[in-house]
This record gives C-alpha cells, structure tokens and sequence, in this order.
C-alpha cells in the first residue's frame, strides 16, 4: 500500500501520453509520410489539452 505522501504526489502530478510512431504497412515506401504525417498531428492535437503531458516524439 503506498504511503499518503506518494499517493499524493502522483496526485499532483499531470496526466502524461507518448505517441508512438506509426508503422507503414503499405507497400509503397513513398507514403511513409503519411504514418509520419499522422502521428505528429496526434502528437499536435493531444498537446492542446490542458492538464496533460505529451512527451516529445523523440523521447518515445
């Protein structure tokens, strides 16, 4: 059972995601940034909400 200090540290604490790159599966290598493309706009998208981390897409 974590002690009251943890519980409320983790409590203070933001919410945080990492979006992980997407995987082309189509078989042309030329849409590659289309799944590049997708997950940074994600990334963009998931970053404006207030109260929540988005871990940069280098760090994930």
């Amino acid at each position: 059972m974590p002690s009251p200090v943890a519980a409320a540290a983790r409590e203070r604490e933001p919410a945080s995601i990492a979006v992980l790159p997407f995987v082309n599966r189509s078989r042309d290598e030329e849409d590659e940034y289309f799944s590049d493309g997708l997950a940074d706009e994600l990334l963009n998208v998931l970053a404006k909400i207030r109260g929540l981390r988005v871990a940069a897409r280098t760090s994930s």
